[in-house]
């Protein structure tokens, strides 16, 4: 690899010529981050990432690398992997997709559905309550009846033998 580098307004200019095994192998999506790091090399180096991907065409001689950002790179690498995701497994990711839709659908007509029985059942419950509130009083208003007629049975029994009771009890001997 052979470069030279050029100050810009954007910036640093870098250029990169690939020569030997590395000319068809640096493919498009490739980015570039100049690094000065003593620890890792003695002078300033251009740190490549990403450009891995055959199936892109192989970066020519002279092109622009854009800038490798941390941001950019999260945000890419996001996008490769939904990239992949897609193409590797576009039918699952569909198919599961779907049935996650499905299921919120299922979910929320089923939670109306719950509402409305637990309605029905509030009211049924209420009815039922109801009538045998009313099912009772009307036993508890025969009861009274059937008593109050049973009071006035032994009243009219004592009005029309009260005065022969009172005659008999009179005939009977004193204890005294």
């Amino acid at each position: 690899m052979s470069g030279s580098l050029e100050e810009t307004e954007q910036g640093v200019k870098v250029g990169v010529k690939f020569l030997g095994e590395y000319k068809d192998r640096i493919h498009d999506g490739v980015r570039g981050q100049v690094v000065e790091d003593a620890k890792i090399w003695h002078s300033p180096f251009v740190l490549l990432s990403g450009g891995t991907d055959a199936r892109r065409p192989v970066l020519e001689d002279e092109a622009w690398i854009p800038e490798n950002k941390p941001k950019g790179m999260i945000e890419e690498g996001f996008a490769a992997f939904w990239d992949w995701l897609k193409q590797a497994h576009g039918v699952e990711l569909l198919v599961v997709g779907l049935l996650l839709g499905a299921l919120f659908l299922f979910f929320k007509f089923i939670g109306k559905i719950v509402k409305l029985v637990l309605f029905i059942c509030i009211v049924a419950g209420l009815v039922h309550v109801g009538m045998s509130s009313s099912k009772g009083w009307s036993d508890y208003k025969q009861k009274v009846g059937e008593t109050m007629a049973s009071v006035q049975d032994v009243t009219n029994w004592l009005r029309q033998h009260g005065e022969k009771l009172g005659e008999a009890l009179k005939k009977l001997p004193s204890r005294e």
